[in-house]
């Protein structure tokens, strides 16, 4: 069992952390449980064998699950990293993690997931309005075949990054060659390259 003097400082983390540092509130927990509660050999452990340890505690933990899916993302394992943010997601509706779960489930194809991911994702960037998400909510769409909504979602990203994000003008490119609009996508890939 975690003591309780750990317990507090998760909490608190969980509670105060911007969505965008969820993941430094999480190394600062995973170091005072480390200080608090591991035996020598285990102060040696990497903080995914410690996230690891947390979910024997806590299965649905907002922070391990999210840590542990962006860690099996950067190692490529999809299928890990879609299981740990599937269960983060369902804890603490967050962009970070939904964002980093959409852009998985683009990558492997799943359509049915997408379908019911981006709802989620258009409600939740409705009050934040993070480009990047935005970007991501046209890659959706995207996928899914609905080209113009695509291209309207590209358009809003790169408004919000003042036209200065190549991949998000690449996308654009991208959807009006879509929608049979070559000449306005030639013009934006000569801009970009």
């Amino acid at each position: 069992q975690i003591k309780s003097e750990a317990d507090l400082l998760y909490a608190q983390a969980q509670a105060a952390a911007p969505e965008d540092l969820w993941e430094i509130a999480f190394i600062r927990f995973l170091n005072a449980l480390m200080l608090q509660e591991t035996s020598p050999t285990e102060r040696k452990l990497d903080p995914v064998a410690l996230g690891e340890a947390v979910l024997r505690v806590r299965p649905r933990d907002y922070f391990a699950n999210a840590y542990l899916g962006d860690e099996a993302g950067r190692r490529n394992d999809q299928t890990k990293a879609l299981a740990y943010y599937s269960v983060s997601v369902t804890e603490r509706e967050t962009l970070g993690a939904l964002n980093n779960m959409t852009c998985l489930l683009i990558s492997s194809g799943d359509v049915e997931k997408l379908q019911s991911i981006v709802i989620q994702l258009i409600r939740l960037n409705a009050e934040k309005k993070r480009p990047e998400v935005t970007d991501t909510i046209g890659e959706v769409l995207y996928t899914l075949g609905r080209f113009e909504q695509a291209l309207n979602r590209y358009r809003e990203a790169d408004r919000a990054f003042g036209g200065k994000q190549p991949v998000v003008r690449l996308h654009i490119a991208e959807a009006l060659l879509r929608l049979n609009r070559a000449e306005e996508a030639s013009r934006i890939l000569q801009e970009i390259s």
